[in-house]
């Protein structure tokens, strides 16, 4: 069965970024890598055949670019002008069935961090498949190995989905599983001693939860795999954020909104997503516990 890796491609740093982590990406997941680039309408066009001449020498300076970078040419080599990028990405994943879109971050942000641009956000808003983002300058990196896993995990079907995805790739690499619980208590400036009395009480209860929540999560995470737990406090996009720190990759699900088989950000994800330093995996809705059927390559690999 072929599985298929879309590079969202522009001919800047943030393209070589995501081309880097396609890279790592496919060789891990054992995926077909397709790369699509939307360029702008050329000035001075007239003719249909211009375009189809425009379009088909920048398809044959991208292949060439891209063989550069993998070694062999990928299945398709895309290239399509005008229109929305964001659409016209989404479109392409969803014609090849892609279970894996892998984007850039955007130009602007403090240096490293995955900062999402506007064609960024639409991508992954109502993307047909799973979304990684690459962090800035993650080309220049000098470790692009994929063996330090987290999940950001609050017990929700699409956290399971996102914890799940993680067990996959760290079966397929030999990596560990790092399930991560975020705890956020209430706070109030003003309180009574018996009204204070009452939160800690709260706050010991809502640990408790969250402690049990993350066992279970581990629960899931099967032999040989490394698994490990944490339950840290704090506002979750920037403690999931500050946590990347020590990944090679980060996965979430999506919000439990929106259209079925869809990504959507809430605001975890998006202040993930701006501070992040390591590439972040967001896996979509409505498609089953396997969406990059990591099963179906594991299984492939032990016969």
């Amino acid at each position: 069965m072929h599985r298929t890796l879309l590079i969202a491609y522009a001919p800047r740093p943030q393209g070589e970024d995501a081309l880097r982590l396609g890279r790592s990406l496919s060789d891990v997941l054992e995926m077909d890598r397709a790369v699509v680039e939307v360029i702008d309408w050329p000035d001075g066009l007239v003719l249909d055949g211009d375009l189809e001449i425009v379009t088909r020498e920048r398809r044959e300076e991208l292949a060439e670019h891209v063989v550069a970078e993998f070694g062999s040419a990928p299945a398709d080599i895309i290239v399509r002008s005008g229109g929305s990028a964001g659409r016209v990405i989404q479109a392409e994943a969803a014609a090849l069935a892609a279970r894996l879109l892998v984007i850039g971050s955007a130009h602007h942000g403090p240096i490293g961090d995955a900062v999402l641009g506007a064609t960024g956000e639409t991508v992954i808003l109502d993307a047909p498949c799973a979304v990684a983002i690459a962090p800035r300058r993650y080309t220049e990196s000098s470790d692009h190995e994929i063996r330090r896993i987290g999940v950001g995990f609050d017990g929700s079907a699409e956290a399971w989905t996102a914890l799940e995805t993680a067990v996959g790739v760290a079966g397929l690499v030999g990596g560990t599983v790092s399930v991560i619980v975020v705890a956020r208590f209430p706070s109030w400036s003003h309180a009574t001693a018996y009204a204070t009395l009452t939160l800690a009480e709260y706050h010991e209860r809502d640990l408790e939860e969250r402690e049990e929540m993350m066992r279970s999560g581990l629960e899931r995470v099967p032999a040989p795999i490394r698994g490990e737990g944490v339950v840290i406090t704090g506002p979750p996009g920037e403690v999931l954020a500050e946590h990347s720190r020590d990944l090679d990759l980060m996965l979430v699900g999506s919000r439990g909104y929106g259209r079925l088989k869809r990504t959507i950000l809430g605001s975890t994800s998006r202040k993930l997503l701006r501070n992040a330093h390591c590439p972040v995996l967001i896996t979509p809705r409505g498609a089953g516990l396997d969406p990059l059927e990591l099963r179906t390559a594991a299984a492939s690999v032990r016969s």
